[in-house]
């Protein structure tokens, strides 16, 4: 299910996104790490890449919702991963 919501507020949380966010996330994982996530000169970019990359691991998913909650980012949370479980209840997604 987070991953969905991630789907759907890709474009919020790649604005939203900071560098000490994907730090936080990636500190518990330590293994391969992609080079464009530390070397691209925008933020963005490098904000798109770490999601991509974190797609591919539950734990990355839901270690970035509590780096998220760490640096303060409460409402963006409880929208990020509620806002689907209520407007979905009884369907399928």
């Amino acid at each position: 299910m987070a991953r969905k919501n991630l789907l759907l507020y890709f474009n919020d949380v790649v604005k939203e996104i900071d560098s000490y966010i994907m730090e936080d996330t990636l500190r518990k994982y330590p293994g391969f790490i992609p080079g464009s996530i530390k070397t691209k000169a925008y933020r963005k970019e490098r904000a798109y890449d770490f999601l991509m990359y974190i797609f591919e691991n539950d734990g990355l998913v839901l270690e970035l919702r509590n780096a998220l909650r760490n640096r303060g980012f409460h409402h963006f949370v409880e929208n990020l991963f509620t806002d689907i479980k209520e407007t979905s209840k009884g369907n399928h997604i």
